[in-house]
């Protein structure tokens, strides 16, 4: 399982390189435009996601309260900073720990002050499911912004590497 959740941290590393990558190629007016989706720009969008994966870690450690790292109005060189490091964080989250600390059970609280208990590996496969399932939005969000230079992010791509 520790492979497995080491291949996926990784992976999710690369497909963030990329979105990154689009990012900084967009003009400020197409990741502020307006679209219909869970979040209504893709710069919303890629800071909920960084900020998702910032929390997730921030609960990890222990601390529940949410914070945010990057707004809509952080520029875009600064987010791309800011969310690779926490892809990169939980990298190592997941390296540094062994498969029985991996098992072990993480009490947190969610938005709403409610208490869960979840096991850290299904945390892990939890961040990254949530960034896979945004990235697919943000893929038709960047098209829909006539942003056409965007490439695979699926997982089988980089097991092709």
């Amino acid at each position: 399982m520790k492979t497995l959740l080491t291949q996926l941290t990784e992976y999710h590393h690369w497909a963030t390189e990329k979105v990154c990558d689009w990012m900084l190629r967009c003009t400020p007016e197409q990741l502020h435009q307006q679209q219909i989706s869970s979040f209504n720009t893709l710069i919303s969008t890629i800071t909920h996601m960084a900020n998702a994966e910032y929390n997730w870690l921030q609960r990890v450690a222990g601390n529940s309260i949410w914070q945010e790292g990057v707004t809509t109005d952080t520029a875009t060189a600064t987010i791309q900073q800011f969310w690779l490091q926490q892809t990169t964080n939980w990298i190592a989250f997941v390296k540094n720990n062994d498969i029985t600390g991996l098992m072990q059970p993480l009490v947190y609280q969610n938005l709403k002050g409610e208490t869960f208990q979840t096991e850290l590996y299904k945390v892990v496969m939890h961040v990254m499911n949530h960034a896979t399932y945004h990235r697919g939005q943000l893929v038709t969000m960047f098209r829909n912004v006539g942003f056409t230079d965007v490439s695979s992010t699926d997982f089988i791509t980089y097991a092709r590497l």
